[in-house]
This record gives C-alpha cells, structure tokens and sequence, in this order.
C-alpha cells in the first residue's frame, strides 16, 4: 500500500517532448529537461510574455534570493520555432536531434509541417516517435560498430522492448496521459490520420537520413542509412512503431520554478526590501489568491491577509500576503493554484512507468524534479492511498 504523498517511483526519462496544446509559460530545456532561465525570465513568461521574447529581455524582474547566478535561457536560433534550452551549450548538442521536430525556418523542411500536424490532430506521440528514431539515429557517433549494429545498441540500452515493466507491480497504479492499450491494436487498419502521418513521417525521415548520409560520406567506414529508410518508411512498421510510442507515452506534470521561489520568501531570511520587491513583482498572483477566499470550497481555516487589523504595519501585511501566496503554490490543481497558468506537460518515455493504466482520475501525480547539480529527474506520487 503507498500513502498519499508517498513516492512511489523515481528515476529518468529516455526522451521527452513538452506539449503544444497548451500555452506553454514555464521554461524547461529541450535538451537536458532542467529549468531554463533565470527568475525574471520565468517571471516575465508566467505574465505572458512570448517564450522567444523573454530570452532576448524579459519584461519583469524579481529579486534574486542568493546562490549562484543561473544562466539566461536562450531559443532556438531558427526563426519560429519557441523552443528554449537552459544554455548555449545545451542548444549546440541539441542540433541534431531537435533538427527532427523543430517547427522554425532553416531546419528539416518537412519537421515544420510535422509539427503544425501533431498539434492540430492532438498526435503528440508523432513527435515523441520523431525524437526517439533521432536519438537512435545519434547513437552511431558514440559507437564503434556499424550504422545497423549501433541502432540495435541503442535498441538495447534503451530497454524499449522491457518498457512494459510497471515501477511497482503490486500496486494498482493509474497515470494520466498513459495509454496502455490492447496490443493486438497494432493491427488494426491504418485511420486517415495515420496515414497523413506516415506521409510527413517518411518525408520527414527519408529527408533526414538523406542528410546524415552525407554528412557521413566521408568516412569510409560508416554504413549508409538507407536500409533504416527502408524499414522505417514501410507503412506497417511505421504504424507499429507510432502505436507503441502512443501506448508507452506517459505525461509529467512540470511545476513552475516560481513556486519554489515563493516557499523561500517565507523560509529563508530574507531582506525586507527584498520582500516587497518580490510583493510588487508578484502582485497579480497574490490578488488571485486572495480573490478565491471566502469563496464557497475554500478553506475556511484559511486567514486573508486583507482582512487582518489594520494596526499591522506594511511589513507584516506584506509577511502574510506572500505566506498566503506560498500556501496556494502548494495546491496541486491547476484551477486552484495561483500559478495553475504556469504548470506544464511534457510528454515522455519512462522506463518502469509505461506499463501503469490510464486513468481520467488519475491516482498518482509525475512531478519533475532536480538534484543540486541541476540534473532532471522524474518522480511518482501518490495522490491519495493506492491500494495492493
């Protein structure tokens, strides 16, 4: 049995793609899956702001709190695609890679068309197949076999075919965005779109491997990559392989940094110039919390800060303000958390979690954290006691 709040599971992703059916207004690197940007940028983007606008100048600034400098997000470098990375390092690795699924100019002219498609058709798992055929694809470099041997290496180390194995199998554990559907639905007849699918899929991939071959023409002792053209672009496989990726997907909630942020105001010691700086930065999310106060389902235990005598000085009027903002960041509902706005999906492949069921009431939460090394992580949580 786990117990509400308990975690249950914890460990990483093998690929990951944040949503675009939702405005996105939290900053997550493409790469490594750490937050990206610092406090003002997150800020600036909870407000609003264009993702590509706030890595040039964010409009909103908050106060730092101490510890190191975190380094600015920076976008894509093509035109139109708001992909952002938590550094310049991170966006050179990615090249290749996001290459696959980027939706500006300049990159794979068929990844642009693929991407308004997945969206437009609700088949994100299109672009998750997309990044795990890429990541595939990159495994040569660091392989010493051939182009066939290297892709059925990283088969292998990327235990796709143990996927299926849930993190706990005694307990009855139900994830939203999961698919974990009947397998023998793989061969079921291809739908309308599916088959568009196919055809942007396989122009998008025959057009890559096109370019990878001659950039690997050079060396001699690399294998072309039309035999992965081959197996990839036959309609059957390709099917098999996007109904898969769409049955291991599962979706990890990404919480804003500013939540975070908000818990330290009130922790740490802080500066009470830097208390009301930060009050003033974050005067719209107070006024929303405050605002669902003595609404029917509040808690009633809850005090509002604007109700408090008026003989409090500014400063502890200001002291309850940002203890009350702290306690709603801690709501797990979007519809109640003043920074709900702000939360994000990504779409992922997780070893250990891809055979647990769906469910629209789901039991257990996917929470993205971090370790001091800023390394990204993905853990289970128990929303309420699951049973054995």
């Amino acid at each position: 049995m786990a117990m509400k709040g308990e975690e249950i599971w914890c460990g990483k992703s093998i690929c990951a793609q944040e949503t675009l059916r939702i405005e996105r207004r939290c900053l997550r690197c493409s790469k490594c899956g750490r937050e990206a940007g610092n406090l003002s940028q997150q800020l600036s983007i909870a407000l609003g702001q264009a993702r590509v606008s706030v890595c040039q100048k964010p409009r909103w600034s908050l106060p730092k709190l101490g510890g190191k400098e975190v380094d600015e997000a920076c976008s894509c470098e093509r035109a139109g695609c708001d992909e952002v990375y938590c550094s310049r390092q991170c966006r050179q690795e990615d090249q290749a890679l996001h290459r696959i699924v980027c939706g500006g100019r300049g990159g794979n002219e068929y990844s642009t068309d693929l991407r308004k498609f997945a969206k437009s058709s609700g088949m994100e798992h299109l672009l998750l197949l997309a990044r795990l055929v890429g990541l595939m694809l990159d495994h040569k470099s660091t392989s010493n076999h051939n182009a066939k041997e290297s892709l059925n290496e990283a088969y292998r180390d990327h235990a796709i075919h143990k996927l299926l194995a849930v993190c706990d199998g005694v307990l009855d554990v139900r994830l939203a965005g999961s698919h974990c559907e009947d397998p023998t639905g793989f061969d079921q007849d291809c739908t309308d779109e599916e088959s568009e699918a196919w055809v942007l899929f396989s122009s998008l991939i025959g057009a890559e491997i096109d370019y990878r071959n001659q950039e690997r023409a050079m060396d001699s002792d690399c294998d072309d990559l039309d035999w992965v053209r081959q197996y990839l672009m036959e309609k059957h496989s390709f099917l098999k392989l996007l109904r898969f990726v769409k049955q291991l997907m599962v979706s990890i909630f990404v919480p804003s940094p500013l939540i975070s942020y908000c818990q330290d105001l009130i922790r740490q010691d802080v500066h009470d110039r830097v208390r009301q700086e930060a009050a003033s930065a974050l005067s719209s999310f107070i006024e929303d919390v405050m605002s669902n106060d003595g609404k029917e389902g509040s808690d009633h235990r809850t005090v509002n800060p604007c109700e408090a005598e008026s003989k409090d000085s500014d400063r502890v009027l200001r002291e309850r303000k940002l203890a009350r903002l702290a306690q709603g960041a801690l709501e797990k509902s979007s519809t109640s958390n003043p920074f709900g706005a702000s939360f994000n999906i990504v779409h992922a492949i997780i070893p250990g979690l891809c055979g647990c069921v769906h469910s629209c009431v789901p039991n257990t939460l996917l929470e993205a954290l971090y370790d001091d090394a800023g390394n990204s992580f993905v853990r289970a949580v128990a929303l309420r006691n699951i049973q054995e």
